[in-house]
């Protein structure tokens, strides 16, 4: 599939900013190209569907997480990793999950506030 080759690093940056988990995030976007492939023949749109997929998944295992309340392992920065971009992930980490997903898609995609809202299964424009 050329889309698993055009989008997997993308789609897995994405996830990692989520989570805070580069393997949890690799998981999550490969569960989203299983989910793709088993609904081919109803996806319209590959890419906003692989995206609300991952955003689906990211939310599955922040929520396993809090249930288990298990301790959180967020990957080590590289040695070579900027102390601006260790501090804004750490910054990001602490954000409730919702926020988090905005900024990372808002920052990382760079998507508008309708492809956002449709990504996290909200209505856009919001109710007055």
């Amino acid at each position: 599939m050329v889309e698993y080759r055009e989008q997997f690093d993308t789609l897995a940056g994405v996830a990692t900013m989520i989570l805070g988990s580069r393997g949890e995030g690799e998981e999550v976007v490969q569960d989203a190209f299983i989910a793709v492939v088993r609904n081919w023949a109803s996806v319209q749109q590959v890419r906003p569907y692989l995206r609300r997929a991952v955003v689906n998944g990211a939310y599955g295992v922040l929520r396993r997480r809090r249930r288990s309340e298990a301790a959180v392992t967020v990957d080590h920065a590289p040695g070579d990793a900027p102390a601006a971009l260790v501090e804004l992930r750490d910054l990001l980490l602490g954000l409730p999950d919702r926020q988090r997903i905005v900024l990372v898609l808002r920052h990382l995609e760079d998507l508008p506030d309708a492809e956002i809202a449709e990504a996290l299964g909200c209505r856009w424009p919001p109710a007055p």
